[in-house]
């Protein structure tokens, strides 16, 4: 049997999509091919040890349908996987010393839900790097540099 489902990623995360294979009880079956298909490429996992084949390919942001399949069961089935960027809600602003102006951005995960708070995010001004942590809306912001005028772009 395939555990399959929808599934939205953060980019870059690691492992694109994962299933999991499993005999009549649900438990784990190891050590077998499962064949997924992203548009016109073929790609292979092999099951570990409790029945996870995760494809890992590196995609871009958008949104595909997977086919999944394994000779094991005959089984065969379809399903989407969105791939989101991780930083969400950006725009570009002048920001000038003292203004109190606070810029924000939305954290997305590996699992491309927001990150929770409290997590270091790493921003590039004028090709300085200043580390900042999510509130409690899963944003970073308040980004204070220097006194002088600072661009900040949204990447």
């Amino acid at each position: 049997m395939l555990d399959a489902y929808d599934m939205t990623r953060g980019f870059n995360s690691g492992n694109e999509y994962q299933i999991k294979l499993m005999d009549d009880k649900g438990n784990g079956i190891s050590n077998k091919l499962v064949k997924f298909t992203v548009g016109q490429n073929e790609y292979y996992a092999m099951a570990d040890g409790d029945g996870m084949a995760i494809l890992k390919v590196g995609l871009n942001v958008g949104t595909y349908k997977v086919g999944i399949s394994t000779p094991l069961t005959n089984q065969s089935t379809a399903k989407t996987l969105k791939i989101v960027k991780r930083v969400q809600n950006t725009r570009n602003m002048n920001v000038y010393y003292n203004s109190n102006k606070k810029y924000t951005a939305k954290i997305i995960g590996d699992d491309g839900k927001a990150e929770t708070a409290s997590k270091s995010v790493s921003v590039y001004i004028n090709s300085k790097k200043y580390t900042y942590k999510t509130d409690e809306n899963q944003q970073e912001g308040n980004c204070k540099t220097d006194p002088q005028e600072n661009q900040v772009q949204k990447g």
